[in-house]
C-alpha cells in the first residue's frame, strides 16, 4: 500500500499565465493554493510512484508523465 504525502503550493501573484511542473519520486498529493487567482495554463506532473494526485487545479489541463529521465533513444 502506498502512503501519500501532502505538499501545498501557493501560486504567486502574476499578470501572466503560469505553468507548474511538479516532480516527485514518492507518491504525493499536490495541493494548489491560488489566493491571487493567478491564471494557471497547465500542470505537468512527473512522478515515479503511480498514485500521485493534484488537488484544487480547477479546470486547468493536467499532464501526467511517468519517468521523464529517459531519452528518445529509449523509445521504440
Amino acid at each position: 500500500m502506498t502512503t501519500l504525502s501532502f505538499v501545498e503550493i501557493t501560486l504567486p501573484q502574476s499578470d501572466r499565465p503560469q505553468v507548474l511542473f511538479l516532480s516527485s519520486y514518492a507518491a504525493i498529493n499536490w495541493i494548489i493554493n491560488n489566493p491571487y487567482n493567478t491564471e494557471l495554463e497547465a500542470v505537468i506532473m512527473n512522478f515515479f510512484a503511480p498514485n500521485s494526485t493534484v488537488s484544487n487545479e480547477g479546470d486547468t489541463f493536467v499532464i501526467k508523465a511517468f519517468d521523464l529521465s529517459r531519452n528518445t533513444n529509449d523509445l521504440t
